[in-house]
């Protein structure tokens, strides 16, 4: 019998591991990343990751890396690093490893995935298990099509912010202003100094955003910070008691303080309606209220979007993925995360292997991706969801690298 082929969407930290376990297995796999590898990771490399390093690779990456560069030194399993480092020091040398260079193809962009002879009515049966998986992407050559009889999507979120206006539509004129997304390092930093800036999102990445901007006092003492949220609290962040993950209950308590000591100003209860202006900029609040709902206006130089992100599923609307009419992600997956009731992402449990199937037999969306709109998505999720996800693909409920390869 021919090779078994996967054809794997994204050339992030989840499309590599899961890249280098089918390749440890000998299928022949493909990976097909729009731009770089790690693309996503380099956009926030600067920032320190609230999860040790052992939590953000896998016993069988280790190894692969070291038995190919003894003298490698990888960080140890307990150290907390950066985006940077977890990008050059783990995930590109295993995409430039010689099990993996010659299986990724950068710059190939997935437009969309279908089957070879059946269209998306066609109901489910062993026909449609049987015909191979044609995928469409625009490369650095043009438009080639792809062949495979599985298909693994973990491209991510990270491309798709969500808007910052109520209900999730976006601003009156958003779409004009420039926004920035994400958190913003040093050299952002700095050329916000003495400004006014307004910070919108309610989770730990706007904490680490309204954490990076403290700097910003201590040699810019007009810097103006504004925070909006959603909830109606002076307290912001919510801290986990008894955080197992010590630099994430740092975050939280700082962020929080720097509300506590009047160093931002914070808006709760708030969503942005109308941004004014080509900077600086009036931004309209909306502020909620059991009675009657007002409204404030505020001056700003810039706006930080951290209100999360969303997937994009439109590379798989011709296949049969039973989506989550709330959370985007795959349906099975949405339930069994809406039953958990922890806000420490540490303890969300996203189920085994049945979680990831999905009416499309052989499709397996698998990474932040496949949580959609929630963000308690972990890296180590994720290698629990490719050890599943090759469980099914290769038919063997005891299979598990992660704990069969020997540690070099």
């Amino acid at each position: 019998m021919d090779t078994e082929r996967i054809i794997i969407i994204g050339g992030g930290p989840v499309g590599i591991e899961a890249a280098l376990y089918g390749r440890f297995l000998g299928y022949d796999v493909t990976v097909l990343e729009k731009g770089m590898v790690g693309e996503h990771v380099q956009s926030w490399g600067h920032v320190k990751m609230f999860s040790p390093f052992g939590m953000n690779s896998s016993r069988l990456g280790r190894s692969a890396l070291l038995a190919q560069s003894p003298d490698l030194e990888l960080p140890d399993e307990d150290e907390l690093i950066d985006g940077e480092r977890w990008l050059h020091e783990y995930i590109i040398p295993l995409a430039t490893s010689d099990l993996l260079a010659n299986s990724i193809r950068t710059g190939s962009a997935v437009k969309n995935v279908g089957r070879t002879w059946l269209s998306k009515g066609h109901m489910p049966s062993d026909e449609r298990d049987a015909c191979e998986f044609r995928v469409l992407a625009e490369t650095p050559e043009g438009e080639e099509v792809f062949n495979a009889e599985y298909v693994i999507d973990a491209s991510g979120v990270l491309g798709q912010p969500r808007h910052l206006g109520a209900g999730g539509v976006p601003a009156i004129g958003e779409s004009a202003a420039d926004v920035f997304c994400g958190v913003p390092n040093s050299q952002n930093c700095e050329q916000m100094s003495n400004a006014r800036i307004l910070v919108v999102g309610n989770g730990h990445s706007a904490a680490t955003t309204i954490n990076h901007l403290q700097s910003l006092y201590q040699h810019s003492p007009e810097t103006q910070v504004s925070w909006v949220v959603r909830q109606n609290t002076q307290t912001p962040i919510k801290v986990i008691d008894d955080d197992p993950l010590s630099h994430r209950h740092e975050i939280a308590t700082s962020a929080n303080s720097a509300v506590r000591d009047g160093t931002v100003d914070l808006h709760p209860h708030c969503t942005v309606d109308k941004i004014s202006g080509t900077g600086p900029y009036i931004v309209t609040l909306l502020q909620w209220d059991d009675d009657d709902d007002s409204s404030l206006e505020i001056e700003v130089d810039f706006i930080i979007n951290n209100t999360g992100y969303r997937p994009d599923m439109s590379i798989l609307t011709e296949t049969q993925v039973h989506l989550c009419y709330a959370t985007d992600g795959p349906i099975k997956l949405a339930a069994q995360l809406l039953g958990n009731t922890s806000d420490d992402c540490t303890q969300i449990d996203a189920g085994g292997a049945d979680t990831l199937l999905n009416p499309e037999p052989d499709l397996f969306v698998l990474g932040s991706k496949s949580f959609g709109r929630n963000s308690n998505f972990l890296f180590s999720t994720g290698l629990n969801q490719i050890r599943d996800a090759f469980t099914i693909i290769g038919q063997r409920d005891d299979l598990d690298l992660y704990e069969t390869i020997e540690p070099t």
